[in-house]
Parts: structure tokens; sequence; C-alpha cells
């Protein structure tokens, strides 16, 4: 597909925490993996992932976790995001909230080149996401603190 009708989401992820993160779920719930999200990610490790759309009337959709590993039971760090057809995008990022010391922001961008390294282009306000525009670009920090 062109890129005037890719709606398609790329994301990335950078694990800023002192554990690896491990995958838990990834299930692409319209579209398909062109690049899945891999089984782990390392300290201070970025990686990148893309669901492209398929041919049709739904766009993509797709749900990503890891677990960070604590000493009382692994914390889920869970990724829900969407660049449809025919309503707005989003992006849902949660950690759970009996563990305030791990945290998950991001930013996202639609439009343009969204394959561009990640320092360059225009990426909006932490946690807020472009309702239109296609396709969906998301950077993901995951830290401590």
């Amino acid at each position: 597909m062109g890129l005037l009708f890719n709606y398609g989401c790329y994301i990335f992820i950078e694990n800023r925490t002192p554990a690896t993160l491990t995958l838990t779920k990834s299930d692409s719930e319209w579209g398909t993996w062109a690049l899945p999200p891999p089984p782990t990610i390392a300290p201070g490790e970025r990686v990148r992932i893309e669901l492209d759309d398929t041919a049709g009337p739904t766009g993509s959709e797709g749900v990503i976790e890891y677990n960070y590993p604590t000493a009382s039971q692994p914390a889920a760090i869970t990724l829900h995001f969407a660049c449809p057809t025919a309503s707005t995008n989003y992006v849902e990022v949660s950690v759970p909230s009996w563990s305030p010391y791990l945290q998950a922001t991001f930013t996202a961008k639609s439009g343009g080149d969204v394959k561009e390294p990640i320092e360059t282009g225009n990426w909006g306000s932490e946690n807020s996401c472009p309702r239109f525009g296609h396709p969906l670009a998301i950077n993901v920090v995951i830290k401590t603190g």
C-alpha cells in the first residue's frame, strides 16, 4: 500500500529499567505483524515493532504486554493502540497501580514518514495521541523512578 493509505502502527519501545522485559502478550486484533514484538527487551535497548493494516475497512489495532520482574510478582506493562480507518486513533499505556516505581510514558505522531529515526520529527505531547492522521507512530519509554 502507498503511504496515503497506510493505516499501520509503528511502535518504538525503549527500556530504561535495570531489568530485562519479557513479552507475555502480542495480539494483532486488526492487521499483521511486519516486525513482531521481540521476546525480550534488554536494559538500555530500544526496539521497533510494526503492525501493518490489512486490506479492508479496519485499519490496525494491537495489544502488547511485557513483564517487568519484581520481588513479589511480575509487573505487566500493557500497550493498546489503534489506527482505524473509520474512527479516531488511540494509545493506552498502563502499569500496575501497586508498582509506583515503574513508569511508562509515550509520545505519538501521525502522517508523514513514521519510519524516520525517533530523534526527528514532530512528536506530540507526553501521553497524548493524535486523534486523526495515518499511519500512527508511538514512542514508549519504560523506566523506574
